[in-house]
């Protein structure tokens, strides 16, 4: 299928491990992880951080996100991989529901989309 529909496909996996290679890689494809819990945000992170998305982010708190980038370098993932990681993912309008906080992520990722437009 064409790089349009990425957005209006599901894919089930049972695990993660033949991610990376679900996802393309592209100036034009924008990756937001938001699973479960920690251990399988680590896991996803881990798979894609070494690729070349438009943009990457992460939902979560920012102690845990502290926390993962702490061990993420620990395991000797580079800074400017780590750099390239938009974590807690939206912008900060002071969400409080998920529609709230829906939108920010949206609107982060058409501004970082928009940012060159004049």
């Amino acid at each position: 299928f064409s790089q349009n529909n990425y957005a209006h496909h599901k894919q089930i996996v049972n695990d993660y491990s033949g991610l990376a290679e679900l996802i393309p890689q592209g100036k034009n494809i924008y990756v937001v992880i938001m699973t479960i819990g920690y251990r399988s945000d680590a896991e996803v992170l881990s798979r894609l951080i070494h690729r070349n998305y438009a943009y990457i982010g992460m939902l979560g708190s920012k102690a845990k996100i502290k926390k993962l980038f702490h061990d993420f370098e620990a395991n000797n993932i580079p800074y400017e991989r780590m750099s390239k990681v938009h974590a807690p993912i939206g912008i900060n309008i002071k969400s409080e529901s998920s529609s709230e906080i829906a939108i920010s992520i949206a609107a982060e990722i058409i501004s970082l989309k928009n940012k060159d437009k004049k």
